[in-house]
């Protein structure tokens, strides 16, 4: 009897967020113990050995998900005096630099105690993964801060996430020894491709195309990437799931010649270089981890399920680093996202017959539908704002966006060998991005694009979620009793 992964995801969630809230260290552990112990003398009592099973593994996983977390927060950060004023350390960047239009920020592991630091610097130099660095500045604790939507962000529980416990702002920044790995040339490609695109494209379209093939930071400007989450598009242009997607699909057909091992090898290989290419964020390796099991699935001749490969995905990234869920709206987005396309989609498809198929516009729209019911309450209660175009904004968007990461690629990589034979595929992908700008310029110019919402808890979340739990499971069981019936 296999072990569905559904209990043991769940008894991780459940033990991270005990232990997030009410802490007690080896007291909860006891308790979960004793719980689950008290629930299997019952289960054992009605002689339902499977329920057993289940829920031995469900408080097992929840020991490991709350222990898990103890761990992660165990060290001690408490001697670090952040009253002294200006000093100076030296250390290594351990992240790739993210630049931005003007300062870059540089997570630095430090050489003299067990804590990250992120830099902020003005200094123009290249800054590249893996230098030793020595720098100057006043550390100081991260604070949260409001964002225009009036909501709290938990920015402190966000860096402590990525495993950052201090910041520094206009620090001084110089490389003491340039790093030589391979990573690092893998990095200066990235950052020639990215160079390429910004001598054949337009502003702000460089920015965006460097978003939607290789999740580049590089700012938009504050009211674009503002308008492009009115318009509830944002997650193209931060790499998303279904960019990545994207690329998996194209991989796949393009190594259909391989042996069946050998297109399993090749696409787990191209996957993790990917991954490392483009920068390891929740949503990416989320992605990339759901595409190597279904790789692995191709391979063994089994038949992949798209929904048991997020739950392991999932599992995996949150045993990796527990503190994701509890701080990172990334994951929460993309996890949430993905289970409501997997969920949803197939109900919207059934239900929407009366839209033609022509361009894969049923699919998107039925995609469409079930990511924004499945994101919106989480969007409520992070943003406060639900847009109102946002279904109207992918359903008219996402039919070009392979076509536009295709002849992006293909600027970037062609420019890199020859400037003027790229110039044709940058005048096709400036005319495709701009339309896409154009869309998300015209549809949040529409009074009431969006709404504000200032009222919603985190309690308010999870009912809301229970509400639409409630309506799948009823749709669920119409669904099964109208195929019953059927056969």
């Amino acid at each position: 009897m296999g072990i569905n992964p559904v209990i043991i995801l769940v008894g991780v969630v459940c033990g991270i967020v005990l232990q997030h809230s009410i802490g007690g260290g080896i007291y909860t552990s006891l308790f979960i113990f004793i719980t689950g112990v008290g629930a299997s003398a019952v289960m054992m009592y009605s002689h339902n050995k499977k329920a057993l099973v289940m829920m031995a593994v469900f408080f097992l996983f929840m020991i490991v998900g709350q222990l898990r977390l103890i761990s992660v927060l165990h060290t001690d950060y408490s001697f670090v005096d952040t009253s002294k004023g200006v000093q100076r350390f030296t250390g290594k960047i351990i992240r790739e630099p993210d630049r931005r239009s003007a300062y870059t920020n540089l997570t630095i592991k430090t050489d003299i105690a067990p804590y990250n630091i992120l830099v902020t610097t003005k200094n123009q130099s290249e800054f590249h993964y893996g230098d030793s660095v020595a720098v100057r500045g006043r550390i100081q604790k991260p604070e949260n801060f409001y964002g225009n939507s009036g909501k709290q962000f938990n920015y402190v529980g966000y860096l402590s996430a990525h495993r950052i416990l201090f910041v520094m702002k206009d620090a001084h920044v110089s490389v003491a020894v340039r790093a030589h790995s391979l990573y690092t040339k893998l990095l200066t490609v990235k950052e020639k491709y990215l160079y390429t695109l910004q001598r054949l494209l337009n502003e702000p379209y460089a920015a965006l195309a460097g978003g939607i093939t290789v999740g580049d930071k590089r700012s938009l400007g504050k009211t674009l990437t503002e308008q492009f989450r009115e318009a509830g598009l944002i997650h193209i242009v931060v790499l998303s799931g279904y960019n990545i997607s994207i690329i998996i699909v194209a991989l796949s057909f393009m190594l259909l010649w391989l042996p069946r091992a050998l297109r399993m090898v090749a696409i787990i290989f191209s996957i993790f270089i990917f991954t490392i290419f483009v920068g390891p964020s929740a949503t990416v390796v989320r992605a990339a981890l759901m595409g190597a099991l279904g790789a692995v699935g191709m391979v063994s001749g089994r038949t992949y399920s798209a929904m048991y490969g997020l739950l392991w995905a999932g599992i995996m990234m949150l045993l990796y680093n527990p503190l994701t869920l509890l701080y990172d709206p990334s994951f929460q987005l993309s996890f949430m996202a993905t289970l409501g396309l997997l969920l949803g989609s197939g109900f919207f498809m059934k239900h929407l017959i009366f839209i033609p198929q022509y361009m894969g516009l049923r699919a998107i729209i039925a995609a469409t539908l079930s990511t924004q019911i499945a994101v919106a309450p989480l969007i409520v209660y992070m943003m406060g704002t639900l847009s109102l175009v946002a279904v109207f904004v992918n359903i008219v968007v996402l039919p070009i966006i392979p076509l536009a990461m295709l002849t992006t690629f293909l600027t970037g990589a062609v420019g890199m060998v020859s400037y003027v034979g790229a110039i044709p595929f940058a005048f096709v992908t400036n005319a495709l991005l701009l339309y896409v700008v154009w869309i998300v310029q015209s549809a949040t110019d529409i009074p009431f694009a969006s709404v504000q919402v200032h009222t919603i808890s985190l309690v308010g979340v999870f009912l809301l979620y229970g509400v639409i739990a409630l309506w799948w499971a009823t749709v669920y069981k119409d669904e099964a009793g109208d195929a019953k019936s059927i056969s």
